[in-house]
Order: structure tokens, then C-alpha cells, then sequence
């Protein structure tokens, strides 16, 4: 659920509930009955929560996020560049140089790159 107030996201993993702000957080990941969702910062940080992606979408701003593939949701301020002939979406960390490389769906393409235009 969302927190009133601070507008934090709060998802729970097994023994831990965390209290995460959409601006942070970079993609989140299926993996399985989990989601993986990864977090700004100087490293590749990433939270294992037990919940499914579908809920975790309805969680994130709409405005900001959007489910390129049935496997992953991207925060549109992380993308760096989209590789046109492969649909491959760069994500930029900032506080580093890497970059994560994520395959967008053939069915998600034309929504997404009208999704970029409106941002």
C-alpha cells in the first residue's frame, strides 16, 4: 500500500517491511511468486519482496513508471537511451556508470514509446 503522507511505497519481503520512495526506485524484476525490486544508489541494490509485479504496478506512480515486458516495470527518469532496432531500454544509475540493459516486449513497444512522448 502507499503511505498517506510521505507518499512511500510499503511493500513487504519475509521478515522485513520496507518503507521505499518511487524516485529511488530504478526497475523493479519478476521472479516468480517474487519481485526483485532494484534501488538508486552506488551500487546494484536491490530489495526481495513477496509480492507479485502486477501489485507492486498498481503501487507506483503511473506517471513515472511503465511495464515494458511481463517481467519488468522501468522508472522513465533512469532511462539513459532505447536501442531502436533491438528494443533493448538503458537504464543509467546514477551515483555510477553502469548501465542495465532490459528487452522491451514486442506488444508493450508501441505503448511505451508513446508513453515517452507524453512524459
Amino acid at each position: 500500500y502507499t503511505a498517506q503522507n510521505s507518499g512511500k511505497i510499503v511493500i513487504k519481503s519475509n521478515d522485513e517491511i520496507h518503507f521505499l520512495s518511487p524516485e529511488n526506485i530504478i526497475f523493479c524484476e519478476a521472479d516468480g511468486a517474487y519481485t526483485k525490486v532494484y534501488l538508486a544508489g552506488n551500487e546494484m541494490d536491490y530489495k526481495l519482496v513477496t509480492v507479485h509485479l502486477k501489485k507492486i504496478e498498481k503501487l507506483l506512480p503511473p506517471n513515472f513508471f511503465f511495464r515494458i515486458h511481463d517481467a519488468h516495470i522501468v522508472n522513465c527518469n533512469f532511462i539513459d537511451h532505447i536501442k531502436y532496432p533491438t528494443r533493448i531500454c538503458v537504464l543509467n544509475h546514477f551515483g555510477g556508470n553502469e548501465k542495465t540493459q532490459l528487452k522491451i516486449s514486442e506488444r508493450k513497444y508501441p505503448g511505451f514509446i508513446e508513453f515517452l512522448k507524453n512524459l
